[in-house]
């Protein structure tokens, strides 16, 4: 809840929390950016079908 109050007094920033109890985390964001999904990269050079 700190980081929340903290974070409401910089201008273009905005907070929310995910999660529940032990798991609960806060999310930071710029204001007025587009989002992007996130998608993790599965490339593994060590993975070579050849």
């Amino acid at each position: 809840m700190i980081i929340h109050s903290e974070v409401q007094g910089i201008e273009g920033v905005s907070t929310h929390s995910v999660g529940y109890d032990e798991n609960r985390k806060i999310v930071i964001s710029v204001e007025g950016l587009k989002k992007k999904p996130y998608k993790k990269n599965n490339n593994n050079s060590n993975n070579n079908n050849n």
